[in-house]
């Protein structure tokens, strides 16, 4: 409502002020606008007229498309293909998986799924067991580790590998962001939306024809270990599932979720109905042993390895019973220390917390290529931060377990809300109030001018002001370029071209180049934007699109008071050879051409770009800022170096520690434990 309103007074700026211009343009062609105060007021009015055409093409909405599934499918297939491709590596940690187990679960009051008539039941022959269960609803079980993500997103790589065109296209979704006031459809769109830079109504669409095979890891993230079990997100989550239907029969989904908190769910009255469960069975201590052996480099590991040979079925056995705690203890020993002194711990508890203490020191010592400045308890710090941040505030009734995506355009709120809205409105009203003094300063020489100059210059600062002060922020601008750009930029091209003709022709040389350089800059911009958001999404891709789109919103809109005052010069300077008023002045259009641009740039790019389509941009820039202390520093660095040491993992735009358990003990420990 708030864009509408905008884009309704601009229209009518727009309206009310061309007739207005045709009449300055008429003024200045017979001479009568020629004192200085004159052609300031002159100018200034081009430059409305300019202000409110580019304020209303930055605020117009996207127009609508005809969905055709088909069109986004290959784009979308290809995304989740090297998204999750690259997670498998990085869980993986660059060694080979430990082909897990599962055996399927048939508990008497539920009705599940046809399964497979002679299931593999491990790892390598998953998708084959899915591809025979009817409905393809699955829900993979098993404790603390053991490696339902990993199956899941193996399940993923399968499936897309051997898709035909008309299958649906598997993506995982993380349950502990799931408002469950939305239906499952809705969280699905907003995901893909966030994750994959799908126009939420396309996204949605894809959803409701079933071109989407919903993946929901996490289902025991959702809620607060004492939350009430029927008031919990993660039984209505249930609810939604099975309302998932496709036809007459239920829609195709997997889910994973712990085993002790399924349980619970299920014995409150909440399942996940027509499903086949798959419950991963604990590693063996032979496989665990050879998993290890694998990867001992020396004589360190003979002690822990001869204890799993000799006792099976032991407490150094049953802590090393699941990938997680394997891939901890190969990695906390990989450079030094004794894997032994695992067997002088009594429980399987402390090992784990002696595993997670050695995880970050032991990652700091193997990843040293662009390792954040400071020290192995530096990182656990700022790490710890981080977590922190996913954590409900102190005091919350809400039963909502701790959120697992870290989104670098929405981190400004760990440093405190009021502070950060403080430093963008300061930090506004200085740099705009600059901008504004320099520009009256330059363009208005007589007193009488100064007043409405003043006055004129304080709306678009007032609303900036506004805009800087806000608590909620729109997403940065996903686009969504149409089919066809080669065609576009070969029709862009030629416009150019022959503009920059008639530029020679009439203007000559120097004009020439100048105009060639602009050119170059604004195409190099326009190429470098498409460039941008014609990739997979990551991380850091949101606020580097919206920077992108803003400096091109920045150059173009400023080009429009520039080429109305150039195109205008032309105009009065063919009216003046013509009828011999005065004498020519070749250099006219130029003069009015530049100076259109530099003032548009000062008066409207920039607080268009930045304050109108680069707002988070600029709430990042203002959060780095004010909270030097209260956030990490170099958070770019420490989060790139955090996903190579295999510390972090992406998921679409968003970071997510690599494990849960691993986000929950560095929230507990804000310093390492000695």
């Amino acid at each position: 409502m708030y864009y509408a309103f905008v884009s309704a007074i601009s229209i009518l700026s727009v309206i009310g002020t061309i007739a207005s211009g045709f009449w300055v343009l008429f003024k200045l062609a017979k001479g009568e606008g020629a004192t200085s105060k004159g052609v300031v007021a002159d100018v200034s009015l081009l430059i409305s007229i300019a202000s409110a055409a580019g304020s209303f093409l930055a605020l117009r909405g996207v127009p609508e498309e005809e969905f055709d599934p088909s069109k986004h499918m290959v784009n979308l297939a290809e995304k989740v293909s090297r998204v999750e491709g690259e997670r498998w590596q990085r869980l993986l940690g660059g060694w080979h998986t430990i082909n897990v187990e599962f055996a399927y679960i048939k508990p008497p009051y539920r009705a599940p799924a046809l399964s497979p008539s002679a299931p593999g039941q491990e790892l390598e022959s998953v998708v084959q067991d899915f591809r025979q269960t009817f409905p393809q609803r699955v829900l993979i079980t098993g404790d603390p580790g053991a490696g339902k993500t990993v199956l899941a997103i193996r399940l993923i790589l399968d499936i897309l590998r051997d898709r035909k065109p008309e299958d649906p296209i598997p993506v995982l979704f993380s349950l502990a962001e799931w408002d469950t006031r939305m239906s499952l459809t809705g969280f699905a769109a907003r995901m893909l939306e966030r994750s994959y830079g799908i126009r939420r109504d396309l996204a949605q669409a894809l959803i409701e024809a079933r071109k989407i095979l919903p993946v929901l890891d996490g289902l025991d993230e959702m809620d607060k270990s004492d939350a009430a079990v029927d008031a919990s997100r993660a039984a209505r989550a249930l609810e939604h599932m099975n309302e998932y239907q496709s036809g007459a029969t239920a829609g195709a989904l997997i889910v994973t979720c712990r085993s002790a908190e399924y349980e619970r769910l299920e014995r409150a009255g909440h399942r996940l109905y027509d499903d086949a469960q798959m419950h991963i069975l604990p590693v063996s201590a032979e496989k665990a042993r050879k998993y290890l052996a694998d990867k001992a480099t020396d004589a360190r590991w003979e002690p822990l390895l001869a204890t799993l040979q000799a006792y099976p079925a032991g407490t150094l056995a049953r802590a090393l019973s699941t990938p997680w705690r394997l891939t901890l203890a190969a990695i906390g020993y990989a450079a030094s220390g004794d894997p032994g002194e695992l067997q002088t711990l009594g429980t399987a508890r402390q090992i784990d917390e002696h595993l997670l203490r050695r995880f970050i020191p032991s990652s700091f010592d193997l990843h040293a290529k662009g390792r954040p400045a400071g020290s192995p308890a530096d990182v656990h710090r700022h790490l710890s931060t981080l977590a922190r941040h996913l954590v409900p505030a102190a005091g919350a009734t809400s039963t909502v377990a701790a959120q697992t995506d870290l989104i670098l355009h929405e981190l400004w709120r760990m440093g405190g809300v009021s502070r950060v809205r403080r430093a963008d409105l300061i930090g506004t009203l200085m740099l705009l109030g600059v901008l504004y003094a320099c520009t009256v300063t330059a363009f208005v020489s007589g007193a009488a001018k100064l007043p409405e100059a003043i006055f004129v210059s304080l709306i678009p600062l007032v609303a900036c002001a506004v805009a800087a002060s806000r608590t909620t922020l729109r997403p940065p601008i996903g686009v969504k370029l149409p089919d066809g750009n080669d065609s576009a930029v070969r029709t862009v091209a030629a416009v150019v071209l022959v503009a920059l003709g008639l530029i020679w022709v009439f203007l000559g040389t120097a004009v020439l180049t100048i105009s060639v350089f602009l050119a170059l800059m604004v195409g190099g911009l326009y190429l470098r934007f498409l460039e941008s958001s014609s990739t997979a999404l990551g991380p850091e891709d949101p606020l580097r699109m919206e920077m992108n789109f803003s400096l091109v919103v920045a150059v173009t809109v400023s080009a429009v008071p520039g080429a109305l005052l150039f195109f205008g010069g032309l105009l009065i300077k063919g009216y003046q050879d013509h009828v011999s008023f005065v004498s020519p002045a070749r250099n006219l259009p130029a003069l009015l051409g530049a100076s259109g641009f530099l003032g548009g740039m000062l008066l409207i790019g920039i607080p268009v770009a930045f304050w109108l389509v680069g707002v988070n941009v600029r709430r990042y820039t203002a959060f780095r800022a004010s909270s030097r202390r209260s956030a990490p520093p170099r958070l770019f660095t420490l989060m790139r170096w955090s996903y190579e040491a295999g510390l972090l993992r992406k998921s679409g735009i968003s970071y997510q520690f690599r494990h849960r358990e691993l986000q929950e003990w560095l929230a507990r420990h804000q310093n390492p434990p000695s």
